[in-house]
């Protein structure tokens, strides 16, 4: 692993709001990764579409836990109740999966 950048904020900045200004200062001194790993609070789907859209970019790290209500009162359903097909952009209920 190469550090190329660093990026220091005061401490009430969350570290999804510096994402995007990461890839951007990457981009101006041509230091891009094709994969960009990061911890939980940089991750966001809406990162993961911008990355890859701007800057040819995968950004790869955990995704948070669902703590939507669907989630955690079980009277819903999740994101684990489906299955992503990425590629052909479809999500399909995983029936039974209900619990």
């Amino acid at each position: 692993m190469l550090i190329t950048h660093v990026e220091t904020t005061s401490a009430p900045v969350s570290d999804d709001a510096m994402t995007a200004t990461i890839h951007a200062k990457l981009d101006r001194k041509a230091l891009l990764p094709a994969e960009h790993i990061v911890d939980t609070g940089y991750v966001d789907a809406k990162f993961l579409v911008e990355s890859q859209r701007d800057y040819q970019l995968e950004l790869v790290g955990p995704t948070r836990k669902n703590s939507h209500w669907q989630a955690t009162q079980h009277t819903g359903f999740d994101v684990d109740h489906f299955l992503i097909d990425w590629e052909r952009q479809q999500a399909t209920w995983t029936a039974g999966s209900h619990k």
